[in-house]
């Protein structure tokens, strides 16, 4: 329980690490929104199920493609 939210961040910066070039940057902040994703997960689970945690992805990933400015 302690390591959860590491772990979780961990595996899905590694998912994405071939995505990023392996870059040390893009891990960084792949595994912020991994913890960030844990927490919205832990927060809204009863309700939303994976529903808030997948929209969020849909952001993240929309975010990356077509940045703001």
């Amino acid at each position: 329980e302690k390591l959860g939210p590491v772990a979780s961040a961990a595996i899905f910066a590694g998912f994405h690490a071939a995505a990023y070039s392996i870059s040390p940057l893009p891990l960084v902040v792949a595994f912020v929104a991994g913890i960030i994703f844990m927490f919205a997960y832990k927060a809204t689970k009863a309700q939303f199920g994976l529903a808030i945690v997948i929209g969020l992805h849909f952001g993240y990933n929309g975010a990356l493609l077509f940045p703001l400015g």
